[in-house]
């Protein structure tokens, strides 16, 4: 049976929601302004240097004067956050502790069907960032940990962009994902293991950078070389899973959006160091 997406369903969850709380939950409670017996704040859907867009309290309802937009609070979301009406009722509901309409429960989102379906492979990925992690910090990291202070990378971003290291044995990673009990089949499809046969990882005694997709779940990674002698190339990249798509991909992205959304701009640059340098 179809979804029934009448606008009873919205129209119902828009007027319980308050506006005034959904905008300051996505724009920041610093934000939202007041005037009289309503609020103004700064427009986030033009590049906006004086509060033009009035939020309505009695009307429960936000409006532009300048570019003209305006709407309940799931058309404030869906605009704001560039998705469907569908899935900004359901992040309403969540701001608002609305209980979800009956009608959508259980209707899985594009983000929601893929945990899912990779969910073995996306826990192995987040246990394989924890050893790289921990790995860093023992006395085989210690070369690493000067690597990255010689780069003005101190500790707040090592832990911000969860930076790791690949041991030079190349088993030991696998070792421990066994041992975590995570099968091979899927350290396979999660695009872990270099060679199924010796059940070793792709990465050795590398600089290990996390790559999230767009809603935030680890992928893959990339592994930067610490030696001058290492011939395999300054970076190796990840293979090409059901996961992880390298051309549809920006690295931090998916942190980066909700502070881009605030500002109104975002830099697109070349390497990881980059990234982490801004």
């Amino acid at each position: 049976m179809a979804l029934d997406t009448s606008n009873s369903i919205f129209a119902s969850v828009a007027k319980k929601a308050r506006i005034k709380d959904v905008i300051e939950y996505e724009l920041g409670a610093s934000s939202v302004i007041k005037k009289g017996k309503d609020y103004v704040c700064l427009c986030p859907f033009h590049n906006d240097h004086s509060p033009s867009m009035q939020i309505n309290v009695e009307r429960n309802m936000f409006k532009c004067f300048v570019d003209g937009k305006g709407g309940d609070a799931i058309t404030f979301v869906s605009e704001y956050e560039h998705i469907s009406k569908i899935e900004a009722l359901k992040k309403v509901c969540r701001i608002c502790s609305i209980p979800l309409p009956e009608e959508i429960q259980g209707k899985q989102s594009k983000e929601d069907s893929f945990q899912q379906q990779y969910k073995k492979e996306l826990e192995a990925l987040l246990e394989l960032k924890k050893f790289y992690q921990t790995y860093l910090q023992t006395t085989e990291g210690g070369f690493c940990r000067e690597y990255l202070a010689k780069r003005k990378i101190d500790e707040a971003p090592v832990r911000h962009f969860s930076l790791g290291l690949a041991p030079q044995d190349p088993t030991l990673a696998i070792k421990a994902l066994r041992k975590a009990g995570f099968e091979v089949s899927t350290l396979e499809k999660a695009g872990i293991l270099s060679n199924a046969g010796s059940l070793s990882d792709r990465f050795s005694f590398r600089l290990m950078y996390p790559i999230e997709d767009e809603y935030g779940n680890l992928v893959g990674f990339s592994g930067r070389k610490l030696k001058e002698e290492d011939n395999l190339g300054k970076y190796i990249n990840y293979p090409s899973t059901p996961l992880f798509n390298k051309s549809r991909i920006l690295y931090h992205f998916a942190q980066a959006k909700q502070e881009a959304r605030k500002v109104g701009h975002i830099y697109v640059v070349e390497g990881f160091n980059d990234v982490i340098a801004f």
